[in-house]
């Protein structure tokens, strides 16, 4: 079954297959997105459909609208959500697609990893926790810069530097700011292709950001973090 959801609740389709729930959206910034809702659980989970295109795990949420059209799109999500209906916790190829649920710290320590587990169930793919606390986490395809304080302000001008600092290495930026990001901040970030973060560090979430990162979080992202 498929329909299309009213825009009062975001441009997106929604389809059941047997007992799981899809959400599908083509996002501006970041191309096709899919959520899935499996049986008896309660928070959503992404399916890397790079992955399941390609066969080689995302490194950022979405897969362009000109690399996958509609009826491909369509084949690739009916296969692979009937294969996790047919076939649950299987080791086949769309168990390996479907990313784990979101999940925030339980102790201090953990507020680093339960970030990067944010993070890796939008698909950022090949973000790895270190132990240094000024760059604690680290990326082949991303320079990631941790601002965990909430009194420092994220401006126009740091951010371009920042910018400037990861498109030397080749790469693109993620920030993570516990503190205020300004509005020209946030509005260089989407053109500069950055994810700029907001990090509560309280319950260790990520929430807000730019308009990337409002495209990258999963389905029912807000009723998540009111859980914890």
């Amino acid at each position: 079954m498929v329909g299309i959801a009213p825009t009062s609740d975001g441009d997106y389709v929604r389809a059941s297959i047997g007992r799981i729930e899809v959400r599908v959206a083509l996002k501006p910034a970041l191309g096709w997105v899919a959520d899935v809702l499996m049986p008896g659980e309660s928070h959503w989970r992404r399916l890397d459909l790079e992955r399941l295109a390609t066969g080689q795990p995302s490194v950022v949420p979405g897969v362009p609208a000109e690399s996958l059209d509609v009826p491909r799109l369509a084949r690739t999500l009916s296969a692979a959500v009937a294969e996790l209906a047919s076939t649950p916790g299987s080791e086949s190829l769309s168990s390996a697609a479907l990313l784990p649920v979101p999940s925030g710290r339980s102790r201090s320590s953990e507020l680093v990893s339960g970030v990067a587990a944010q993070l890796h169930a939008m698909a950022f793919g090949d973000i790895e926790v270190h132990d240094d606390p000024v760059a604690p986490l680290r990326s082949r395809t991303f320079h990631i810069v941790w601002r965990a304080s909430q009194d420092d302000r994220l401006t126009l001008p740091e951010l371009q530097r920042l910018y400037g600092v990861a498109a030397a290495a080749g790469k693109l930026l993620i920030v993570i700011s516990a503190g205020h990001v300004t509005r020209p901040a946030l509005s260089f970030a989407n053109k500069a292709r950055a994810f700029v973060f907001n990090f509560d560090p309280r319950p260790g979430v990520l929430f807000n950001g730019n308009d990337r990162c409002a495209e990258a979080y999963l389905m029912g992202w807000s009723e998540w973090i009111r859980t914890l």
